[in-house]
C-alpha cells in the first residue's frame, strides 16, 4: 500500500518545492518494532483516535478515525477515499510513496529528499510553512503555508501526549484524502 499521488502533490505544494529539508530519500526506521524516539517510545504509537469537525456551530461530525489495527478511515468523501494505515512508524496508503518517522522525529517521504519533522513541542512541520499541532485536549491548530497557525474547527478525540504525533499524522492523512478539486 502506498500514498496516492495527490498526497505528494499536496506535500509538494505545502513544502513550496524548496524548503522541505534534505535528508536521505530512503526510508529510515520502521521495522517490526518501529523506530523509537529519543525517549524510547514509538514515533507513531497506534491508539484509537477520531478526528471530528464542528458542523453548524454546535455538532461534532466525524472526519476520520484511526482503529486499533492502524487502519485510517475517512468519513467525508463522496468518492472512494484512499485507504491509509499506520504500520510500525510508517504511514502507507493505496498508492504513492510511504512516509516513515525516524527516531529523530524526521518524517521521510520514500523515494524523495522531502522531509517533515516533529518539533520540540510536538508539532508536525515542513520547510514550506505547514504546521499541524494537536493539543493535549485534542484541539487542532494548523497552517498549510507560511504564516501563523490558527485554531481549526476540529479536534482529535482520544489523544494523549504519547499519541500526539499519531494524531497529527491522522490530521495530515485526512487533509491528503480531501478532493481539492472545486469544479
Amino acid at each position: 500500500m502506498r500514498l496516492p499521488i495527490f498526497v505528494i502533490s499536496l506535500v509538494l505544494a505545502a513544502c513550496g518545492l524548496a524548503g522541505c529539508g534534505g535528508g536521505g530519500g530512503a526510508s529510515g526506521g520502521g521495522g517490526a518494532g518501529g523506530s523509537r524516539t529519543a525517549s524510547g517510545g514509538a514515533c507513531l504509537p497506534i491508539a484509537p483516535l477520531r478526528l471530528v469537525a464542528l458542523e453548524h456551530g454546535s455538532e461534532w461530525e466525524p472526519m476520520s478515525t484511526l482503529a486499533a489495527d492502524g487502519t485510517i478511515t475517512t468519513h467525508f468523501s463522496k468518492r472512494t477515499p484512499p485507504r491509509f494505515r499506520i504500520e510500525g512508524d510508517r504511514l502507507v496508503g493505496s498508492s504513492g510513496p510511504s512516509m516513515t518517522c525516524g527516531p529523530d522525529g524526521v518524517v521521510r517521504i520514500e523515494g524523495t529528499q522531502m522531509t517533515m519533522r516533529f518539533e520540540a513541542d510536538g508539532a508536525l512541520v515542513d520547510g514550506g510553512g505547514m504546521r499541524i499541532f494537536v493539543a493535549d485536549n485534542g484541539a487542532v491548530d494548523a497552517a498549510l503555508s507560511r504564516g501563523a497557525s490558527h485554531p481549526m474547527p476540529w479536534r482529535v478525540e482520544g489523544v494523549t501526549p504519547a499519541t500526539r504525533r499519531t494524531a497529527e499524522m491522522l490530521v495530515f492523512a485526512s487533509l491528503a484524502a480531501v478532493n481539492w478539486s472545486f469544479h
